[in-house]
């Protein structure tokens, strides 16, 4: 009605999204820095930051404050082409053709092209050019979103029938297929990129794997104790065994003897003749050797295995004297301890213990030695958890820090994997998870935007008797179509960008059924929280006064 033309009311319309954007930008930063304040309270995989963690790149931080806003004005002037604006408010949208899926396809196929010639040639230290596989990468992941408008629409089209929510949200979803495929379209690219990703990691596992030989089906959990004699671990033990969610709990006390002059020796020679002390109650020494008829002042002599204690093998005999006084040092200080193996000790073979290894030496009850006598002993416990408990370990790691000071535990593990691995494949899962959480709530706004426009309808049908919980499933219909065919044609895209990666560095296409299970289901519950907190706008939407109209 002022006399603008199309120009000027695309530049209006830019201005608008450019305002918005830049308040937005705004107000991300003020809630960055208010919710990192809480970064030491959330644990995604075992992964947590403290504040200062979180200190963004200042160029990365420039590049976002620009990008925002060039992308707002970018978007709105696209999304106007094809709407037509005249006075007294009337506006005409127009009906698009029915959407092409060939050159969809083709950018998919082009990133393929550029990947193809890498199959096979990423090996050892090869070099590669990391922007061909970027962008190779890049247009393989944009195919999928290019191709969800197309598949959303061609699935909905053919919907017929059903009850009254399942209508109301097909019909919806055929008059407006493109913004809803629109909104889950940074879901399904997120997810096939950390399904990729969780492939390719899967099938390197090997390389940065390392058996241990643990048995993690007798024990899950090993407590030590430093300074712990053979009394006090016993009683550590019973602590342990009475701790909720702990099935068994076995150990020992270990200390160290050597030859009766070896005050003379020090450094490695010190070293290559010690024998170990292992000090443990009957039951507990069955478990680490094959002791036979045992009970109070029993004694046992247990070679060590091939290639071990050579130097030692002389003085682990029975009649024989060792010097107590040596513990595990280089250097000999102090006076000397003496004390004689008894006599007729008998040799017995030793037994594999819960980390995979066997222990050799003098196994002896606790009343056979001193603990003063001792030098530097410390307490080895293996704990079997039960699984049924949940944060049995917690409690476990309770027991152990009321042993004191000297007390830790640690997990015992079939297979170790290098932490740099570790870590890496830990960050790709929690940051997968933070960028569907921020798309999760880029997309409430998106629902809340709809339903802000779809107000007089809502208002109409409930007018005309329709239930409000067919319009709230409806809603979640309306959700969940886009996403299912969105999940699937990540799972797809996903797989085949990862069996493109895998083929770079030559290695087989093993599937990470779990993973992708695990990111699949984190799209699925990001978009169902969505849906459930768009739930109390929309019951506001549905009163009597939406059917005023000014």
């Amino acid at each position: 009605l002022v006399g603008a033309d199309i120009r000027a009311t695309r530049r209006i319309a830019a201005g608008e999204a450019l305002l918005g954007a830049l308040l937005g930008v705004l107000l991300g930063g003020v809630f960055f820095l208010v919710a990192r304040q809480f970064a030491a309270d959330i644990t995604i995989r075992d992964i947590s930051a403290f504040p200062a963690d979180l200190t963004p790149d200042l160029s990365l931080t420039v590049l976002i404050g620009l990008a925002v806003p060039v992308a707002a004005v970018a978007v709105t002037l696209l999304s106007m082409r094809r709407t037509v604006i005249e006075p007294l408010g009337v506006l005409r949208q127009g009906v698009g053709r029915r959407r092409g899926l060939w050159w969809r396809m083709a950018i998919p196929v082009a990133g393929l092209a550029l990947l193809l010639p890498m199959f096979g040639t990423v090996k050892g230290d090869a070099s590669i050019n990391e922007y061909q596989v970027a962008t190779g990468a890049v247009l393989l992941l944009s195919g999928v979103t290019a191709v969800l408008p197309w598949l959303v629409e061609t699935a909905v089209g053919r919907l017929r029938g059903g009850p009254v929510s399942w209508q109301l949200a097909t019909r919806r979803l055929q008059l407006s297929g493109a913004s809803a495929g629109r909104m889950v379209s940074g879901v399904t690219v997120a997810v096939a990129g950390a399904i990729a990703l969780q492939m390719l990691f899967h099938a390197v596992d090997g390389d940065f794997a390392t058996p241990t030989g643990a048995d993690t089906a007798r024990a899950q959990v090993e407590v030590d104790d430093w300074g712990a004699g053979g009394r006090a671990t016993q009683d550590e033990i019973r602590r342990l065994t009475a701790t909720k969610g702990v099935r068994e709990a076995i150990g020992y006390t270990s200390a160290s003897a050597n030859r009766p002059d070896a005050y003379r020796l020090s450094g490695d020679a010190l070293n290559a003749t010690s024998v170990p002390l292992i000090v443990a109650d009957c039951a507990g020494l069955r478990r680490f050797a094959a002791v036979g008829r045992c009970g109070a002042h029993s004694v046992y002599l247990v070679p060590p295995p091939d290639g071990e204690g050579a130097g030692a093998l002389a003085y682990l005999t029975a009649g024989g004297r060792l010097d107590l006084n040596t513990g595990y040092t280089d250097r000999y200080t102090g006076t000397p301890r003496l004390w004689t193996i008894p006599r007729g000790t008998p040799t017995v073979g030793s037994r594999v213990d819960p980390l995979g290894g066997r222990m050799w030496g003098v196994f002896a009850t606790p009343d056979v030695i001193d603990d003063a006598r001792l030098s530097s002993p410390y307490a080895e416990m293996f704990v079997d958890l039960d699984d049924r408990t949940p944060d049995a370990i917690e409690y476990v790691r309770n027991t152990a820090a009321g042993f004191g000071l000297g007390a830790s535990t640690s997990d015992i593990r079939g297979i170790t994997y290098k932490s740099s691995y570790t870590h890496l494949r830990r960050g790709l899962f929690a940051g997968a998870v933070l960028t569907l959480v921020l798309i999760g709530a880029s997309l409430l706004v998106g629902m809340l935007e709809q339903l802000r426009e779809r107000r007089k309808q809502l208002a109409v049908l409930v007018a005309f008797g329709t239930r409000r919980s067919a319009l709230a499933w409806s809603v979640l219909w309306q959700t969940a179509v886009p996403v299912v065919l969105g999940l699937v044609l990540a799972v797809a895209g996903g797989i085949g960008l990862g069996a493109a990666l895998l083929a770079m560095v030559a290695r087989p296409v093993r599937m990470d059924w779990a993973g992708v299970a695990a990111m699949s289901a984190t799209g699925c519950a990001v978009v169902l929280g969505v849906t459930l907190l768009s739930l109390p706008p929309l019951w506001r939407l549905m009163r009597p006064d939406g059917l005023r109209n000014e």
